[in-house]
């Protein structure tokens, strides 16, 4: 009788195990099943991405490369810029229907060029002379580019690198207001559509014009800014320390003790809600992206909206530095550019979650 009644348990064990492992919401079978094998495209398997637009029925995402496909396909092709395939690209932007390519590895061969349809490709002309464009940023239809110069006063000296922002006004480039001549980087520029943003390091200004004239100061930035965004209304300050400012330095939300990168906003099923990405600075350590509303954000593992699940999220963008976020208002896509985490064989630097309507798909591997 007890082998009988022992016999009896092991099926009621075995059978109560095989309904919880059809019980998708339960705990650790959730979190399996939630899992999925990511197979994406070569250009961005165990390779950073750094920005991605979309241009009429084309996407573009970049590398050191620039890659394109259109909305509707899968593959991605390598594009050449002013004739050649071996190229580095230092930066990209879509500034209205125009896309802006810095392009050369070293100082000495930094061009800029400019396409409407990512194949055929023209100079920019009338850089400053003496300058080396490092980085473009693009507001409210205007092009901007930073500029570095390096001075070194006596044969010991350790030398200084000086930055400087320009505007471009589609024939000339000319300096924006109190952004030159700085020692500290430059952050970002932004615009809600009439005002725009500019950020160094520890400077934040804003002005009705595109080169800071009349502009006025936002005051003295309590840490080192990283990046500043404007999305839903609101302009954010992503802080290296990782505060979160919403509008100016009177009021923001601890979201980390690491640096935070790119704000924006995006639909999820109760709303509205913002995903906020994580840097690395030094020595600090990246976490993928937060997500929520302002003031109570959390770690995309835990609530994993946007991933669907928090076993799709630890596999593919946790323990990444977040450069970009872009949502494609039309087709509903939203894309993340990260610098893959080393935790996994087969990681990505590219991936896309589909907005349905009522939930989000979940991040796949592009």
């Amino acid at each position: 009788m007890r082998r009988m009644r022992c016999a009896l348990g092991a099926m009621v064990a075995l059978a109560s195990f095989l309904a919880l492992s059809c019980n998708n919401s339960y705990g650790i079978f959730n979190d399996v099943q939630g899992q999925r094998k990511e197979e994406g495209s070569d250009a961005f398997k165990k390779t950073a991405s750094y920005s991605l637009f979309r241009l009429g029925s084309t996407y573009y995402a970049s590398t050191s490369r620039l890659y394109a496909r259109s909305v509707d396909s899968s593959t991605w092709s390598q594009l050449s810029i002013g004739g050649s395939n071996s190229y580095f690209l230092r930066s990209i932007v879509l500034v209205n229907a125009t896309i802006y390519a810095l392009v050369g590895e070293k100082s000495t061969d930094v061009a800029l060029y400019s396409s409407t349809d990512g194949a055929t490709w023209s100079a920019v002309a009338n850089i400053p002379s003496g300058k080396v464009f490092d980085a473009l940023f693009s507001a409210n239809g205007h092009l901007f580019a930073v500029s570095h110069t390096y001075i070194t006063t006596t044969s010991t000296d350790t030398g200084t690198s000086y930055y400087d922002l320009y505007y471009y006004d589609g024939s000339a480039f000319s300096t924006v207001n109190n952004f030159t001549n700085l020692t500290v980087t430059i952050r970002g520029v932004a615009s809600d559509g009439t005002n725009y943003w500019f950020a160094s390091e520890n400077m934040l200004y804003t002005a009705m014009n595109p080169n800071n004239s009349g502009g006025s100061s936002l005051g003295t930035p309590p840490d080192t800014i990283w990046y500043i965004s404007y999305t839903g209304g609101y302009l954010y300050v992503s802080m290296t320390n990782g505060n979160l400012y919403q509008g100016g330095f009177s009021s923001y939300d601890n979201v980390s003790s690491e640096p935070l990168s790119v704000v924006l906003q995006v639909p999820s099923p109760s709303g509205n809600i913002l995903v906020v990405g994580s840097d690395t600075v030094d020595s600090s350590s990246a976490y993928g992206y937060y997500e929520g509303a302002y003031g109570s954000l959390n770690i995309g593992s835990d609530d994993s909206i946007v991933a669907h699940s928090s076993s799709i999220y630890n596999t593919t963008v946790y323990d990444s530095p977040v450069h970009c976020f872009y949502y494609d208002l039309i087709l509903q896509n939203l894309f993340i550019c990260i610098s893959p985490s080393t935790s996994s064989s087969s990681y990505y630097g590219l991936y896309m979650s589909h907005w349905n309507g009522t939930s989000w798909d979940g991040w796949e591997a592009q």
